[in-house]
């Protein structure tokens, strides 16, 4: 569990540290109106992924209870964090760049709300627990 936290708080510094980067040392570039629309568009529809993920992570790990033991549906649960992760900061890694292009603010929302989103799911012991307990299987 101490190595996803220490990933999520690297993705974290990552993305600030590229959105930096993209802002200060990136000149800005000028696209032909139809192109940044394009760009924008392309923002926007990568934060559609994100409740795909959740929805996905959600059916992923409600799926611990077909697994036997405590350490399957531990490793079932952190493979599944990590990839809701990584799948999380695609579109804040996206907007960064689209920032990079267009200078505009329907890009920076787009990061904004990407980063929210990331560091709204990050896993807690405590959630860990619950989704990996065996307490709703009894009968």
């Amino acid at each position: 569990m101490k190595g996803l936290i220490f990933r999520y708080y690297a993705i974290y510094a990552l993305l600030l540290a590229l959105f930096a980067c993209i802002s200060y040392f990136v000149p800005q570039i000028e696209l032909a109106p139809d192109n940044a629309y394009i760009v924008s568009v392309v923002c926007i529809f990568f934060l559609l992924t994100i409740p795909a993920t959740l929805k996905l992570f959600s059916i992923k790990t409600k799926g611990n209870k077909k697994l036997k033991t405590k350490e399957e549906k531990e490793a079932n649960y952190m493979l599944w964090a990590r990839i809701q992760m990584y799948m999380i900061a695609l579109p804040a890694v996206v907007a960064a760049i689209g920032y990079g292009f267009l200078r505009d603010k329907s890009t920076i929302f787009c990061y904004l709300i990407a980063f929210v989103a990331l560091i709204m799911c990050k896993p807690s012991n405590q959630k860990m627990e619950e989704c990996t307990s065996f307490e709703d299987e009894m009968i």
